[in-house]
């Protein structure tokens, strides 16, 4: 812009030379009004007025500090969302908000008008149905079968397009008869309900319907396609077999580690499982390696190898998730009968 204004000043247009500056002149005008604007509305303002726009979260949220920039960024502190009831959602020690600064200034208030967030040490619970929908909720009403049947979150269908990032975070998830606690979660998520949607996740210890050392989780889920295409690179990381229902002696740690496709809300997986050692009474198993397969909560095993007794074995069998009913079929050949 400044170098046409040099041009035309240099070259006598000055029909041209003032038409260009003019414009430079009234865009700096509307930067200005621009900051006064977001300045006379104040942080507390801004987040006051969104919260009382929003329908996609059903309750009441609270912060007890709130500071927001010019460029659309929002820092808060002890951020507090309850359910219409007064229980508690979500609880965030700190955080910070993207917001589209046009969007806060003309109060015109959409779904994208959030374009990223950070949450963290966030403690919450997760609910997923059948279809993988998600829904935030608070784990004592589901203990006691005391929820009113309403959605905590619903998005209606509006468009997110965000940057989402958990640092530390302890999350509780159910999905059917699976519960599970994870600790120490690490999560970023370039999140788009319309299009690709990319996912990068790590946890510490978790527990529940399985006991283990933790999840990684990698992937896409394209959210334009009908069945909401996925693909992720997934390891399990010192799964507790007995945990499992396989055994309350059996405890040297398993490793998963598989690549899923598919529609999001069934994906279909191939991997492998590994473990140094397995000891059951009277048995010590090293080297156990093998494959897997996972389709509608069945785990089958095929072509599991693992040296006992100076000889060797080879074993399949299948696992039901849910009812945790399993069938395991060996055979073994050149061990020391001693």
């Amino acid at each position: 812009m400044f170098r046409k204004l040099k041009q035309y000043r240099k070259e006598r247009k000055w029909a041209m030379y003032a038409a260009v500056l003019f414009s430079v002149l009234v865009s700096l005008f509307l930067v200005v009004l621009l900051l006064f604007k977001m300045a006379s509305l104040g942080a507390a303002g801004i987040f006051n007025y969104a919260v009382s726009k929003q329908k996609m979260l059903r309750g009441t949220i609270t912060v007890e500090e709130i500071t927001a920039n010019i460029h659309g960024g929002v820092t808060f502190t002890n951020l507090a969302w309850d359910d219409p009831q007064g229980n508690p959602i979500l609880r965030v020690p700190t955080g910070t908000l993207k917001v589209n600064p046009w969007d806060i200034v003309t109060r015109r208030m959409k779904s994208t008008t959030l374009e990223g967030i950070t949450l963290n040490d966030p403690v919450f619970s997760v609910r997923y149905d059948e279809n993988m929908q998600v829904d935030f909720v608070n784990p004592k009403e589901i203990e006691d079968n005391s929820e009113d049947g309403k959605a905590n979150f619903n998005r209606n269908g509006k468009r997110l397009k965000m940057n989402f990032v958990l640092n530390n975070a302890k999350i509780q998830t159910f999905y059917l008869e699976r519960h599970h606690i994870f600790n120490h979660v690490n999560m970023e998520m370039d999140l788009d309900t319309k299009g690709m949607t990319y996912i990068s996740l790590t946890t510490g210890p978790f527990g529940g319907t399985a006991v283990g050392d933790g999840v990684k989780l990698y992937g896409t889920v394209d959210f334009s396609k009908p069945d909401q295409e996925c693909h992720f690179d997934a390891e399990f990381d010192g799964i507790d077999p007995s945990s499992l229902g396989l055994g309350t002696s059996i405890r040297d740690r398993l490793t998963l580690k598989a690549h899923a496709d598919g529609p999001f809300a069934g994906p279909i997986a191939d991997g492998t499982l590994e473990m140094k050692r397995l000891r059951i009474p009277a048995l010590r198993f090293h080297d156990v390696h093998g494959d897997i397969h996972y389709e509608g909560g069945l785990l089958t095993f095929s072509n599991v190898k693992a040296g006992v007794y100076g000889g060797r074995l080879l074993a399949r069998g299948d696992y039901d998730i849910d009812s945790r009913a399993y069938n395991i079929y060996i055979n073994a050949w050149g061990m020391d009968p001693r």
